[in-house]
């Protein structure tokens, strides 16, 4: 069993990862928008591939947070959340390091 110092460190440690993800997204969605408008085709194929992956990991994230570590299903979601979150880290990292509003907890 586990002490109540160990959960309440968990729930700390969960938040700060959904807090990381929730500026994630939201800072990809403003670049996406920024880059949409000037963007060759080739350019718009790729930002709507990227938008693709968001919007899967921007449905699933919280989600899979709080799922339920012994239900497979649960477990399938956290770990295709933690795929897509890491590729996204590395896509506003390679793309996007140089902005201002860039975070330094997105690296991946």
């Amino acid at each position: 069993m586990l002490s109540d110092e160990v959960r309440f460190r968990q729930i700390i440690q969960r938040e700060a990862v959904l807090d990381r993800d929730r500026g994630l997204v939201a800072f990809l969605r403003e670049r996406l928008a920024e880059r949409s408008d000037t963007a060759t085709s080739e350019e718009r194929a790729l930002l709507a591939a990227v938008g693709r992956m968001l919007a899967v990991f921007d449905g699933d994230f919280e989600v899979a947070a709080q799922g339920d570590p012994a239900d497979s299903q649960a477990c399938e979601r956290a770990g295709r959340s933690d795929a897509l979150g890491w590729a996204l880290r590395c896509v506003a990292f390679s793309a996007f390091s140089e902005h201002r509003d860039f975070h330094p907890s997105w690296r991946p």
